[in-house]
């Protein structure tokens, strides 16, 4: 019979498998370069969203923290393109 220690992780990467992620956003359709370099930094922001959320501490148990930082930063980054339009 398993343990429930396993049972308990079982359980944990089962949750945590099925958090869905936002999908990063395409840049849209730029024609001005004032709008390229508006979505050039849109990006230059992303990364360091990215780079922050990466940077999170505490192992497996900031996960949840971690996927949610990292999908604001996606949210982030379909309103700034949004903007450049």
């Amino acid at each position: 019979m398993p343990s429930l220690r396993f049972i308990l992780a079982a359980l944990f990467i089962m949750l945590t498998g099925c958090m869905k992620q936002t999908e990063i956003p395409r840049m849209p359709t730029l024609t001005t370069e004032k709008e390229k370099a508006c979505a050039r930094e849109c990006q230059a922001i992303y990364s360091q969203c990215n780079t922050a959320c990466s940077q999170m501490i505490g192992g497996s148990r900031t996960d949840r923290q971690r996927e949610q930082c990292l999908n604001n930063c996606n949210i982030a980054l379909e309103d700034c393109y949004g903007t450049c339009k």
